[in-house]
């Protein structure tokens, strides 16, 4: 029953992608890159995973999973008949961040600065450690805290900006540098949605206006490029630990086994975690404003958001466990299946919203803001992000960058 509900998930995703493609005229929409993730993964699980140890996507969950794809689907229709068609023409965002070309040199100023800034806690951290230190636990938890964590979501910005505003124009040996070591830098956190935000979002923007044809086509370069980064960011810890070999064949299993675990198992554990509904007090959603405000008060707490958006580790295949279960899993811990449903549709308002909105607009915040929706909706299989502070970080300091651009502009509307 499992693989038949998962046949019928797919071809119902497929059906209401038909219709939406047909009137938006484009591949990528809230719902269609947050429906075939799930659609992909739940065939992938229940017809090759399982009979490799993995436990299957269940009917339950698969249903559960139809039910707010639907919701995302009928919401986005009803934005359509109720909005603009006018809006909806596409606008060529290579001219809307093309005009800040002049504040290159500041960008590569400041890229570089907090280049140097991360390189001297890594090797600071490295030289007390050792190479191998990488490969641990104890070298990310030094990463993700501090005046470094804050800088790379700096970095993640400049990155951005950087290949948005030389879209259209030639590139030189600085930019190609810079591009590297801003990456690098990013990676170095060893947070991997971190840089796979950067990649999606960079993507979407790139290729949200273009024909039909180019977007299948980019769209398979973009799995293969995530993918990539993901296998290699496992060969750089295990050449740390050198246990790297490209013969060791134990290693390319395990890699295998945890490129698995980190895609499938947030569908597989959805079904364990509607049973555990309303098991999560209900202000975890607002993890971010509860420590801004004891920060702002002087309050020393920190909620942890993990802590209130997961129920903990739980076991998905004979080897491996895993502590995500879909985004939608996350709304059913804090309020069950009436407020999953509710976040369901508020977010793909929203997300609705910016995407019609930011398709007619020259509005580079407009823009940026439907790239991270729809690269939050393309990554609700694994897990919502709304709970976390680099997200909100990353919008702050991009509105802080196109604000001071802007002003520039209009100061010295000649140069």
């Amino acid at each position: 029953m499992s693989i038949l509900s998962s046949y019928t998930l797919l071809l119902w995703v497929l059906f209401l992608s038909i219709i939406e493609i047909n009137y938006t005229k484009n591949i990528f929409s809230p719902f269609t890159v947050t429906a075939w993730p799930f659609a992909v993964i739940s065939i992938l699980v229940n017809t090759f995973a399982v009979s490799i140890g993995f436990l299957p996507v269940s009917v339950r969950a698969n249903f559960f999973i139809l039910l707010n794809l639907s919701l995302v689907w009928i919401t986005g229709l009803i934005i359509y008949v109720l909005g603009s068609k006018k809006s909806y023409q596409p606008t060529d965002y290579a001219n809307v961040f093309g005009k800040y070309d002049k504040y290159q040199g500041a960008i590569y100023l400041v890229a570089w600065t907090i280049i140097a800034v991360v390189l001297v806690k890594i090797f600071l951290i490295l030289s007390q450690n050792g190479l191998w230190y990488i490969g641990t636990d104890d070298y990310e938890n030094l990463m993700i805290v501090g005046l470094v964590a804050h800088l790379i979501q700096v970095a993640k910005i400049l990155l951005i900006l950087l290949v948005l505003i030389s879209w259209n124009h030639k590139k030189g040996f600085l930019y190609y540098v810079t591009v590297i070591m801003l990456s690098l830098i990013i990676i170095s956190i060893k947070v991997k949605y971190h840089i796979v935000w950067v990649i999606l979002i960079l993507f979407f923007i790139k290729n949200i206006s273009r024909p039909l044809e180019i977007q299948s086509k980019n769209l398979i370069k973009i799995f293969a490029f995530v993918i990539v980064i993901f296998f290699l960011n496992y060969l750089a810890m295990f050449y740390t630990l050198d246990y790297f070999a490209l013969t060791n064949k134990n290693m390319w299993q395990y890699i295998l086994g945890l490129f698995y675990n980190y895609t499938m198992s947030g569908p597989i554990l959805l079904d364990s975690w509607l049973d555990l509904a309303n098991t999560k007090p209900w202000w975890s959603m607002l993890i971010v404003y509860i420590n801004a405000k004891n920060v702002i008060v002087g309050d020393p707490l920190r909620l942890n958001a993990v802590d209130f958006v997961s129920p903990g580790f739980m076991r998905v295949s004979s080897e491996h466990l895993s502590n995500v279960g879909t985004s939608f899993g996350v709304y059913v811990l804090i309020g069950g299946i009436t407020f999953t449903i509710l976040m369901t549709i508020v977010i793909a308002a929203i997300s609705y919203y910016f995407y019609y909105h930011s398709r007619g607009s020259k509005n580079p915040i407009s823009i940026f803001l439907n790239a991270v929706f729809l690269t939050m909706g393309f990554l609700s299989f694994f897990v919502q992000y709304f709970t976390l502070l680099s997200l909100y970080e990353m919008f702050i300091f991009f509105c802080i960058f196109i604000l001071i651009f802007e002003i520039f502009n209009k100061l010295n509307p000649q140069r």
